[in-house]
């Protein structure tokens, strides 16, 4: 899978258990502009789960389960 670099703010919040991450939900949203383009609005969370492994996905759906996902986080460069 290729590493992906969600759009957002990215910050350590002692709220969080040691070694969970948070992504907002309900966003990712796919918005018509004005001027009849599209804008995608948030973090489309199904962008970031890896599609040949359905270790992680529904198996009838193939919906992700955003709450088991393994993720490797690690500091982008400036």
């Amino acid at each position: 899978m290729t590493p992906t670099r969600p759009p957002g703010t990215r910050a350590i919040d002692d709220r969080l258990m040691p070694g969970h991450a948070a992504l907002a939900n309900g966003f990712g949203l796919d918005l018509s502009t004005e001027d009849g383009g599209t804008e995608r609005s948030g973090v489309a969370l199904n962008t970031l789960t890896d599609l040949t492994d359905l270790t992680w996905r529904d198996p009838i759906a193939g919906t992700p389960w955003h709450k088991h996902v393994p993720a490797r986080i690690q500091p982008l460069p400036a």
